[in-house]
C-alpha cells in the first residue's frame, strides 16, 4: 500500500504484478516501479510443483483489445488507444497525447503485444499440467528493439537480463539504470526444516521523523529564507503533500515568465504568470494519499526578471510533508548558452526568440537529470553568452560581460547580497557540464590563445567551488569551437588536472527557433550525457 513504511527485506507485490524486495527502509509513499534506490526487482524463477486438473472446461478466447488503427501523426489520443506503426508492430497509448510517434514517444506509448486466445485442451482424462516457463524463458538482445519491464534477455557474455524499465534496446551491460543481472535456475530440492532458534528481539530505535519541507533545486538567493529569489533556467522547487488539491502563490516582476509542472507521474504541464503577487491552482481533485509536485521556471533571467517563491497551499485538511528523495549519486549543474537554457526548443522554424518558445524542462541539461533519475539540475545559462566575447561583440566588452563574470551569481542580473548563501553544502554537485564557445565564433573565430585562457579560467573557477566534481569540457560534434575547446581540454590535463573529461556529440534537428537545437534534438543529447556520465564510475 502506498501509505505504508516497509522495512530492509520486506518483499511487496505490485500493481505490475512482479514482486520487489526492500534494499533501504522506505517512508510512506515511496513506490517500488520508481524508487529504484529503495526497491529492487525480486527474481522468481522456481517452477511451482505440478497439481492434477481436474475434468478440464473449455475456455473461450476472451475478445481482447486488440483491435488497432493505423497510427496517423497530430490525431489526438487517449490512454488505452491501441495503434498500428510502420515498423509492424502494435502500440497501447499510456496517457492522451496528440498524436506523438510510438517509437520515439515512450513516455506516452508502450509496445502491445497481441496473441489469439489458446484453443480450448478436450482432455477426458484429467492429467497432471505441466509446469509453466514462467519468467525464465528468454529472447536473444537485439540492439534497437523495444523493451517493456519485465523483458528477459540473453546477451553475448552468456549472462540473462531483466528490464527494470521500458527501453529502445540499450545495451544490458551499459545501461545499468534500464537492466539489471537475472538469475534463472532450477528449483532448490526440499530440505528437512531445522529447528528454530530463538532469536532475541532488538529493542527498537526511535528514528527522528523528517522534517516538512520544500527542496529547492538550482541558484536560489535565500536572504529571506521564508521567500526565496530565483532567475536562472530550470529554477525548481519540489515537495511532498497531503490533500485534494494544490495552488502556489508566487511573486513575479515579469509577466513573461512561464513555469513548467508535474504531478505524481502525470504528464509535464506548463502556465504563464502575471506580475505581481498571484496564486495559480496546479491541481484539484486529487484522490486523498500523498502527492509529489516539482515545479520548475522555464524562462532564464537575462530574458524575464527574477521571480519570488512565497509557498505551496493545500485543500481542505492537506499539509506539506516531508521533501521528496533523489539518490544523490549524480548531482548535475550545466554551464551554457541558448542551447543550454533551451532556446526555440519547443517551437518550430520560422521564428525568433519568446519565452513561449523555451523550455528549461525539456532542455538537454533538466532531460539529462531526469534521464539518471537524479533531482533537477541546475542550469547556468544565458543566450548569446561566450566564454571569451558574446554574440554582437568584437572582443570582451565591459558592457556585454561573458560567462565568467556571471557564472558566481545566484541571481541571473544581481550582484551576490553580502554573504547570501546558496547552494545547501551536501548539494553540491558532483558533475559539471560545461558546454560553450558557439557565440565566441558569431562572426569568425577569435584569437585562439584568449579563448583558451578565458576557457581555463573558468574551469578554474568551477574547481575552486567545487574540489571534487567531475568536469566535462562538451561541444558538439563539427562545431567551430570544437578544436579550441579541445587544445584548452589538453591544457588542463598537462596542468595536472585529473578529474575532467572532453565530450562531444552529434545535434541533428536544428529546427527550433533562429535555427537552435528541437526538443528532440534535446532529448538526444540528453540520452547521450546520461551514458556518458554513467560511464565515469563515480
Amino acid at each position: 500500500m502506498q501509505a505504508n513504511s516497509y522495512a530492509v527485506g520486506s518483499v511487496v507485490k505490485y500493481t505490475d504484478g512482479n514482486l520487489y524486495v526492500v534494499k533501504v527502509a522506505t517512508q510512506p509513499g515511496i513506490r517500488p516501479t520508481i524508487s529504484t534506490y529503495y526497491w529492487a526487482l525480486k527474481s522468481l524463477c522456481t517452477a511451482p510443483t505440478p497439481t492434477p486438473v481436474s475434468v478440464p472446461t473449455p475456455v473461450p478466447a476472451p475478445a481482447g483489445v486488440c483491435g488497432s488503427t493505423v497510427w496517423v501523426m497530430g490525431r489526438q489520443y487517449v490512454a488505452g488507444n491501441v495503434v498500428s506503426y510502420t515498423d509492424g508492430n502494435l502500440y497501447v497509448a499510456k496517457f492522451s497525447n496528440p498524436g506523438y510517434n510510438p517509437t520515439i514517444s515512450t513516455y506516452f506509448w508502450s509496445r502491445y503485444l497481441c496473441s489469439p486466445a489458446p484453443a480450448p485442451a478436450p482432455t477426458p482424462t484429467p492429467t497432471p499440467t505441466p509446469a509453466p516457463t514462467g519468467v525464465c524463458a528468454s529472447t536473444v538482445w537485439v540492439t534497437g528493439r523495444q523493451y517493456v519491464a519485465g523483458n528477459v534477455v540473453s546477451y553475448t557474455d552468456g549472462n540473462l537480463y531483466i528490464a527494470k524499465f521500458n527501453n529502445p534496446g540499450y545495451n544490458p551491460t551499459i545501461s545499468t539504470y534500464f537492466w539489471s543481472r537475472y538469475l534463472c535456475g532450477p528449483a532448490p530440492a526440499p530440505t528437512p526444516t531445522p529447528t528454530p532458534t530463538p532469536v532475541p528481539v532488538p529493542v527498537p530505535v526511535p528514528v527522528p521523523v523528517p522534517t516538512p519541507a520544500v527542496k529547492f533545486h538550482g541558484r536560489f538567493d535565500f536572504t529571506n529564507p521564508a521567500a526565496p529569489r530565483y532567475s536562472w533556467s530550470g529554477s525548481s522547487m519540489s515537495a511532498q503533500f497531503t490533500g485534494t488539491s494544490i495552488s502556489v502563490t508566487l511573486n513575479e516582476s515579469d509577466a513573461r515568465v512561464h513555469y513548467a509542472f508535474v504531478i505524481d507521474d502525470q504528464p509535464v504541464k506548463r502556465f504563464s504568470v502575471s506580475a505581481g503577487t498571484n496564486v495559480y491552482s496546479l491541481a484539484t481533485g486529487l484522490s486523498n494519499g500523498t502527492h509529489k509536485v516539482l515545479l520548475m521556471r522555464e524562462s532564464e533571467g537575462n530574458q524575464a526578471g527574477p521571480s519570488q517563491f512565497l509557498g505551496f497551499s493545500f485543500g481542505g485538511t492537506g499539509q506539506l510533508m516531508h521533501p521528496p528523495e533523489y539518490p544523490n549519486k549524480y548531482r548535475l549543474e550545466f554551464v551554457g548558452d541558448s542551447f543550454t537554457a533551451g532556446f526555440g526548443n519547443i517551437g518550430v522554424l520560422p521564428c525568433g526568440f519568446s519565452t513561449e518558445t523555451q523550455s528549461a524542462f525539456w532542455s538537454y541539461a533538466q532531460q539529462t537529470a531526469l534521464q539518471l533519475g537524479e533531482a533537477p539540475a541546475t542550469n547556468i545559462s544565458i543566450s548569446g553568452i561566450g566564454i571569451y566575447r558574446n554574440y554582437g561583440n568584437a572582443g570582451p566588452a565591459a558592457s556585454n560581460p561573458s560567462m565568467p563574470f556571471y557564472y558566481p551569481r545566484n541571481l541571473t542580473g544581481e550582484a551576490n547580497s553580502p554573504g547570501a548563501p546558496s547552494l545547501v553544502p551536501a548539494m553540491q554537485p558532483t558533475v559539471v557540464v560545461v558546454y560553450l564557445g558557439t557565440n565566441d565564433f558569431w562572426n569568425g573565430p577569435p584569437d585562439q590563445t584568449d579563448f583558451v585562457s578565458a576557457y581555463v579560467e573558468l574551469f578554474k573557477t568551477i574547481r575552486a567551488r567545487y574540489p571534487s566534481a567531475m568536469l566535462i569540457a562538451a561541444t558538439h560534434t563539427g562545431s567551430n569551437q570544437q578544436g579550441y575547446i579541445q587544445a584548452a581540454y589538453n591544457q588542463m590535463l598537462n596542468s595536472g588536472e585529473t578529474k575532467i573529461r572532453y565530450a562531444d556529440f552529434v545535434i541533428r534537428d536544428w529546427n527550433g527557433c533562429s535555427g537552435h537545437p528541437t526538443k528532440a534534438a534535446d532529448l538526444e543529447i540528453a540520452n547521450y550525457l546520461a551514458q556518458f556520465i554513467r560511464n565515469l564510475g563515480l
